[in-house]
């Protein structure tokens, strides 16, 4: 587990992304289907639909 807010290294190391918002997981993505535009939605509480598969 890495727990990290440089995005880029996130982006390098890990296969799945936990995104968290006021103690809430707001989405969850694999590393190699990521989307930068996505994950700062999730960061600033915007919704995202969990998405594991």
């Amino acid at each position: 587990m890495l727990i990290s807010d440089d995005l880029d290294e996130i982006l390098s190391i890990c296969t799945r992304i936990a995104v968290m918002f006021s103690g809430k997981i707001t989405g969850i993505v694999h590393g190699d289907r990521a989307d930068l535009g996505d994950i700062g939605v999730m960061m600033a509480g915007g919704a995202n639909p969990i998405n594991e598969n």
